[in-house]
């Protein structure tokens, strides 16, 4: 059925447009449409390095505070780029309408976590409760946040690797920014000492060991008080607080060692409680 006049028709409307569901689609168009997107491409990446290169320097936001201006930007940029490009290409509402309809079945049944989790990365960035930078700890596991995207967000473990949380995790369970509040960090450790001992004698030597490190803070100073009292022990509480959240984990090994030492030193059993 090869047909000379069927075939030069379709070339002829290949380069003068034909419309398909309403929408007029034409090799200019088609032109135009990829020339808009590589357009745009170039001209958000190198707004976003200007930003980043030569105007953040000038103010004095964190680096949450960047990488959040950074994002929304970017989402905003594109978001307005594909509407403008459906204009052009003279998608109007009523064309898309099945399309609408289609992707609301989707929602609801195969997309809804990943809609959950776009609303909850456009909360994570407009509040921020979390910054990239900031040491939490979610589901038993802690960590620095590296980066945070729409859909999820990435935190940097001590053992190198990377853990990649779904953001509505950040909005509907309990997480622990250790640097929320502050660059600085507190560590509580509880001891048992015999009940023989002497709580004055006892409470000084914990304050000397808590004062020989350098990442404790001397304001506040660190304090020990009397927490328990049983028949056979006694059980005190030394609070210090950190120069850095990030440093809790190695002063605490460091002031174990040290108060175990001293306390040997001396004769007296000391155990963690």
């Amino acid at each position: 059925s090869f047909s000379v006049t069927d075939i030069t028709t379709r070339l002829w409307l290949l380069f003068v447009g034909n419309t398909i569901h309403g929408v007029k689609i034409s090799l200019d168009t088609v032109v135009l449409v990829i020339v808009l997107a590589v357009a745009a491409y170039y001209i958000i990446r190198q707004t976003r390095s200007w930003i980043r290169d030569r105007f953040f320097p000038t103010t004095r936001l964190d680096i949450g505070s960047r990488t959040s201006i950074l994002s929304i930007f970017t989402y905003c940029s594109w978001i307005l780029v594909g509407l403008g490009i459906l204009s052009i290409a003279g998608v109007s509402v009523q064309n898309l309408t099945w399309v609408v309809s289609a992707l609301s079945v989707g929602i609801g049944f195969g997309l809804q976590s990943i809609v959950q989790n776009f609303v909850s990365g456009v909360i994570l960035m407009a509040e921020r409760p979390v910054r990239v930078g900031d040491m939490v700890e979610i589901a038993g596991t802690r960590g620095d946040i590296k980066r945070i995207s729409i859909r999820a967000t990435d935190i940097g473990l001590s053992d190198g690797s990377t853990m990649i949380v779904p953001n509505s995790q950040f909005i509907t369970t309990s997480v622990k920014n250790a640097t929320l509040s502050g660059a600085t960090g507190s560590l509580t450790l509880t001891f048992q000492v015999p009940v023989a001992t002497h709580p004055e004698r006892a409470k000084s030597m914990l304050l000397e060991v808590a004062a020989h490190r350098d990442e404790v803070l001397a304001t506040p100073a660190p304090k020990v008080r009397v927490s328990a009292i049983t028949a056979d022990s006694l059980t005190l509480t030394l609070s210090i607080a950190l120069a850095s959240a990030r440093d809790a984990s190695s002063v605490q090994d460091a002031i174990l060692f040290d108060v175990f030492r001293r306390f040997r030193s001396e004769g007296i059993a000391i155990t963690t409680a």
